[in-house]
């Protein structure tokens, strides 16, 4: 019995280009998520506000956008202000301090009544900044599902060869009554074999490749051997690093 699984160097591509895609969908919706709006917030604190940002950094809140936030007009009471955007991040005297998508809302109070409202965009990140981060993650993510579903079936699948005949993931079993032909590939590819075969009254095709199947050299040489085909392997299939 002969049993192949794929080769190193096509688990190592696989493998790298999964972790790219995986790795940069990750990143670009941490960035979009996380990492732009905390930097938003450190920025408005330090360059805006004038203070360290404190400890634990307040959260930004999502949904607190620049139109939702110049909804707010002057003369609105601090009770519309407080049902609207809840408690501020920061307040300081007279001014409250909210920080949303792209951007934070700066409020001056007095009195009970809003005075003035300012939206402060960035400053390090704009909301378009962020849409375009959480754009490209979700884009990805069906990418990187497919590369995760592929590189788990490449590094798990199994082709056996045993006294029955050739089982290859996703065919059905070839016995070997039911090879009529293995010859070299037409277009002169090494390491690349052709085993043409009858499936229900017609014939079919299956490509041997040395890179797909790390033994596929030696599992074409015992089929011929079996059925007394020529070995079309010679010395020009594919050596694997």
């Amino acid at each position: 019995m002969i049993k192949s699984g794929t080769t190193t160097e096509r688990v190592l591509r696989l493998g790298i280009l999964t972790a790219l895609v995986c790795g940069y969908a990750v990143w670009s919706l941490w960035d979009g998520y996380v990492a732009y709006p905390r930097a938003n917030v450190r920025s408005a604190c330090r360059d805006k506000i004038g203070i360290e940002p404190p400890q634990p950094l307040p959260v930004s809140n999502p949904r607190l956008t620049e139109a939702l936030g110049r909804e707010l007009r002057a003369g609105a009471s601090t009770d519309e202000l407080a049902n609207r955007f809840g408690p501020p991040a920061i307040r300081q005297d007279d001014h409250a301090y909210y920080f949303g998508y792209g951007g934070s809302l700066l409020v001056a109070v007095g009195a009970g009544k809003v005075t003035d409202v300012t939206w402060i965009a960035g400053p390090k990140h704009l909301a378009t900044d962020l849409t375009l981060q959480k754009t490209i993650g979700f884009t990805l993510l069906p990418l990187a599902v497919f590369l995760i579903a592929r590189f788990a079936r490449a590094v798990t699948a199994r082709a056996i060869l045993n006294e029955n005949g050739l089982k290859v993931p996703g065919r059905p079993p070839i016995p070997y009554d039911a090879i009529t032909e293995l010859r070299s590939d037409r277009k002169g590819r090494a390491g690349r074999f052709e085993l043409t075969y009858s499936r229900g009254g017609r014939c079919a095709v299956l490509i041997l490749d040395d890179y797909i199947l790390k033994e596929a050299p030696a599992i074409v040489r015992e089929i011929c051997r079996t059925k007394g085909l020529p070995d079309p392997t010679g010395e020009r299939h594919r050596a694997n690093p």
